[in-house]
């Protein structure tokens, strides 16, 4: 699951959480990661990631096509465990740990539009940086769209055989570098449009108000729940 469909699955939900404001969303995920990193606890973990699973099916999150997401945190943390040569209970500690840490961050991309966390960003950071950021998000789906048009063609053309790999190398180095020319080119075709329209630096606005909402008891609720849970086990 490419970011696209992750941004346009945060932006078209309209379960209870997604309604919430984006605020209360990231210090719902910001009290859970820090809980899930401070917790001793081999129980803890496990319960958060229960009840994330819950609330995202709950909240219409598709599962199927998040879930496989997990597959990140699990292979590397596995990975260290066994490097590390850690017992068999401390290695299922750190994984459960990393899964829930990620499962959160995972749930709160799904449910918040990106262009209103840059927002958000944009009253903590320097503002170059944050709008540094948004080009860079917004110029990840012209290089991936041109990326995959160039590369249908080259498979078509017969410029792609699993069986040549120098041949391969070959086309794939030119179809990397007319990738970047174009994107470069229309990414400056972006910057130009968005300036004719009245952008300039540090005039990002988030789509949402800062007023507390009736959603906003939701995260709030499901963080008394967990600061609960760590207190109890």
């Amino acid at each position: 699951m490419d970011l696209a469909n992750l941004d346009h699955l945060a932006v078209n939900n309209k379960a209870p959480f997604c309604l919430s404001s984006t605020i209360v969303k990231a210090l719902f995920v910001t009290i859970t990661v820090i809980l899930l990193i401070a917790t001793k606890s081999t129980i803890y973990p496990l319960m958060i990631f229960c009840m994330l699973i819950a609330t995202m099916m709950a909240n219409k999150v598709p599962l199927l096509k998040v879930l496989p997401l997990l597959f990140y945190p699990f292979f590397f943390t596995g990975l260290f465990t066994l490097i590390s040569g850690l017992p068999l209970n401390q290695s299922l500690w750190l994984i459960s740990k990393s899964c829930a840490i990620a499962l959160s961050l995972i749930f709160f991309i799904t449910t918040t539009p990106l262009y209103n966390l840059f927002a958000i960003m944009q009253k903590i950071l320097p503002t170059l940086f944050v709008d540094g950021l948004f080009f860079t998000y917004r110029s990840f789906f012209i290089f991936h769209n041109l990326f995959s048009n160039l590369f249908t063609v080259l498979k078509l053309k017969g410029g792609f055989n699993r069986k040549r790999m120098i041949p391969n190398m070959k086309n794939m180095g030119a179809l990397v570098a007319i990738t970047f020319i174009k994107a470069l080119d229309s990414a400056h075709n972006m910057a130009d449009a968005m300036r004719v329209r009245g952008y300039s630096c540090g005039t990002l606005k988030e789509t949402e108000s800062f007023k507390v909402s009736v959603w906003d008891s939701y995260p709030i609720g499901l963080t008394i729940i967990f600061i609960l849970s760590y207190l109890w086990v």
